[in-house]
């Protein structure tokens, strides 16, 4: 935890902590010292709260913690969203030249066939499993059969 008491207006000081990626900002003044509490500034919903400071290492944490497994749940989410399952080559080349996310399919292992995706769609393989499982299907450019599962995407 890091207090800001730095000489400046409390708009700069709030914009410059979430450039920093501050993920809760708690914002204390007389009248709430007076009052015994704290205003709690979530950064990822806005959504501001009063606490208590006899409870606050507890309601901190607690917070902290919704804000890891709400984010985690969101970038899950957008993942599945985002990850396409193309069946032809041609859906795959769709897919990856709308630069619409990722594209996971069937290949062979050769550097042939990434190339060759790449040279139409300028995407490369992204996402190899460190453990290559089997799989029983024919690689997705070639037709030979597919050593593994590749996912495929363009570079921003």
């Amino acid at each position: 935890m890091t207090l800001d008491d730095r000489d400046a207006r409390p708009g700069f000081k709030f914009a410059d902590w979430e450039l920093k990626g501050a993920p809760l900002r708690l914002d204390v003044g007389k009248r709430d010292l007076d009052g015994g509490t704290v205003t709690l500034v979530r950064r990822d919903t806005l959504a501001s709260e009063q606490a208590s400071l006899d409870r606050i290492e507890q309601t901190i944490e607690g917070r902290l913690a919704a804000i890891q497994t709400e984010l985690f749940a969101q970038a899950t989410q957008r993942r599945a969203a985002q990850t396409f399952a193309p069946a032809t080559l041609a859906e795959l080349e769709d897919i990856l030249q709308a630069a619409s996310g990722f594209a996971t399919a069937p290949w062979c292992g050769s550097s042939e066939c990434e190339a060759r995706v790449k040279e139409a769609t300028a995407a490369t393989i992204r996402v190899l499993a460190l453990e290559a499982e089997h799989v029983d299907a024919a690689c997705i450019v070639c037709g030979a059969p597919a050593a593994e599962q590749a996912t495929w995407a363009q570079a921003y």
